[in-house]
């Protein structure tokens, strides 16, 4: 075989195996999609798969699944429990805005996040500040207005995390 030849057959044998990967790379990404709609958490299926723990999540928000905290982390609905007992009503709340906010233990998530926050510990302001950044990210994750977003959610946070 001459070299010219060669280079046919190896181009030849390279394309072939770069279609078996692509349709191996969008089965393994269906896979994991699959995975964290299921509710399995992001760390756990990184682990199970050829992608970093970023990339899975990244995934997960542009295919719109969220991170469900208080699933991620065993003692969160407890400490969410006694932080804040009303969590659900201002959950409910939020979801009511109509900003894509209804998922009560995706929001619960955040409120806990935002309650237990290094930094925001006995800081009423800043646990307001990092909740609202985080509903607002995802709030807004495929366009919106991320002010208006912001107003209401503060405003519903201002009248449940009141007196806490």
């Amino acid at each position: 075989m001459n070299p010219l030849e060669a280079v046919e057959a190896d181009t030849s044998r390279y394309r072939q195996t770069e279609a078996a990967h692509e349709q191996s790379r969008h089965a393994l990404t269906a896979s994991v999609l699959a995975a964290l709609r299921a509710g399995e958490r992001p760390t756990d299926v990184a682990a199970k798969s050829p992608f970093t723990e970023a990339y899975v999540r990244k995934l997960a928000r542009e295919n719109g699944i969220p991170e469900y905290l208080l699933r991620r982390y065993p003692k969160a609905r407890a400490e969410l429990e006694s932080r804040l007992p009303g969590w659900r009503d201002a959950a409910t709340a939020i979801g009511g805005l109509g900003i894509g906010l209804d998922d009560a233990e995706y929001v619960g998530g955040v409120l806990w996040y935002g309650l237990t926050h290094r930094g925001g510990e006995g800081n009423p302001e800043e646990q307001k500040r990092v909740i609202t950044d985080r509903l607002v990210r995802w709030a807004t994750r495929d366009g919106g207005d991320s002010s208006r977003a912001a107003a209401a959610i503060r405003s519903v946070l201002d009248e449940h995390l009141a007196g806490r």
